[in-house]
C-alpha cells in the first residue's frame, strides 16, 4: 500500500523539485551579487587606505625635512648674530682708531693725501697683531 500511495506523489515531486530548485537558485543569486558588490567595495576601500598610508608617509617625510630646515635656519641665525656682534666690535674698534688717528694727525701735521695711507698701515699692523 505504501508503494501505491508514494507513486502518485513521485509523479508530482519532479515538478515541485524543479520549482524549489528555481527558487533556491534565485535566492542564491542575490547573495552572490551582494558578495561581488562587497568585494569590489572592499577592494576600493583597500586602495584608498593604501593611498592614505602613502600620503601619511609623505607627510612624515616632509615633517622631518621641515625640522631639519628649521634646525639649519636656527644655526644660520645664531651664526649671523655672532657675525653681527663681531662686526659691531670691529666698527667700534675702527671708530676708536679713527679718533686716535685724528688726534695724531693734528700733532704730526700729515697732509690729506698721507692720512689714508697712514691709516691703512696702522690697520694692517693691528690686524697682524690681532691674528697672532
Amino acid at each position: 500500500m505504501d508503494m501505491e500511495e508514494n507513486q502518485p506523489m513521485c509523479l508530482i515531486c519532479p515538478q515541485d523539485i524543479h520549482a524549489v530548485l528555481r527558487e533556491m537558485s534565485a535566492s542564491l543569486a542575490e547573495p552572490r551579487v551582494e558578495t561581488r558588490h562587497l568585494q569590489r567595495e572592499d577592494e576600493a576601500q583597500t586602495a584608498k587606505l593604501s593611498n592614505l598610508e602613502s600620503q601619511m608617509m609623505e607627510v612624515d617625510k616632509l615633517k622631518q625635512q621641515l625640522q631639519a630646515q628649521t634646525a639649519k635656519l636656527e644655526l644660520q641665525k645664531t651664526e649671523l648674530e655672532k657675525q653681527k656682534a663681531e662686526g659691531d666690535n670691529w666698527r667700534g674698534l675702527g671708530r676708536r682708531r679713527m679718533e686716535s688717528w685724528e688726534s695724531v694727525d693734528g700733532n704730526q701735521g700729515l697732509s690729506k693725501a698721507e692720512l689714508p695711507k697712514k691709516k691703512r698701515e696702522e690697520m694692517r699692523k693691528e690686524l697682524r697683531n690681532g691674528r697672532r
